[in-house]
């Protein structure tokens, strides 16, 4: 499990989180929502560790990440709203440098990364990904944090530019890794894949999780908020 537990952030006197409390569970999605700028990317860089936070604590399988960090991250694939590449690489040298930056062998992570660029139909030649389109370049980074075979995944706008059959086939197989036991928190601002894909939906507001309710009853919220608008109530 990853339990974040009462994540405060600041950037200039302005907080952004105010006590951000959730947990990540091992065989479950959880969607994170919210408005723009409400500290969702925010709470994706806390939790890995990009940012200093200023009070509070991520722990993973219950070890905090300040105390052993690349170990612990090790067990989390990260994508994040902005991602980050080696530009200068093509897909297939990218992601079998992260497999061996994550402690894969050379063959192994060879192999795994053959494997990803061919599950995302990805160039194999050694065209630049900084030649790649926006989403290519998703898929990259989704790739990327696959390429472990980590525990966790937290995904920020995972989908974002990818076509219609990638989503498809992306959404896919993180439903197979959720069923075999990965837990993952999905950052989305689409509301049909957070349907199709999550258990639980987490709403992100004023810099709290203001609740946490099945994807049910967030989609009959949903419906009920609809009719009255089109009703005018």
């Amino acid at each position: 499990m990853i339990h974040i537990r009462e994540i405060h952030k600041s950037f200039r006197r302005q907080a952004v989180l105010r006590g951000v409390s959730l947990q990540i569970l091992p065989g479950e999605i959880t969607a994170l929502i919210g408005k723009n700028g409400c500290g969702k990317s925010t709470l994706v860089q806390a939790i890995a560790g990009l940012i200093p936070i200023d009070a509070g604590s991520v722990l993973i399988d219950e070890v905090p990440i300040g105390t052993r960090y690349h170990a612990v991250l090790r067990r989390v694939g990260f994508v994040f709203d902005q991602p980050i590449f080696v530009e200068g690489f093509s897909a297939l040298n990218y992601l079998n440098f992260v497999g061996m930056l994550y402690g894969l062998e050379k063959k192994a992570s060879q192999h795994r990364a053959m494997e990803l660029v061919k599950f995302f139909d990805l160039p194999t030649d050694r065209k630049k990904i900084a030649d790649y389109s926006k989403g290519m370049k998703k898929k990259v980074s989704l790739a990327g944090a696959l390429v472990h075979k980590p525990a966790y995944l937290i995904l920020d706008e995972p989908f974002d530019g990818m076509d219609e059959e990638s989503v498809f086939k992306a959404g896919g197989m993180i439903r197979h890794l959720v069923k075999e036991g990965t837990g993952v928190l999905l950052v989305s601002h689409q509301n049909h894949l957070i349907q199709k894909l999550a258990e639980k939906v987490a709403k992100l507001e004023e810099g709290k999780i203001m609740n946490v309710q099945s994807v049910q009853s967030w989609q009959l919220a949903q419906e009920l908020l609809l009719r009255d608008h089109l009703l005018g109530e």
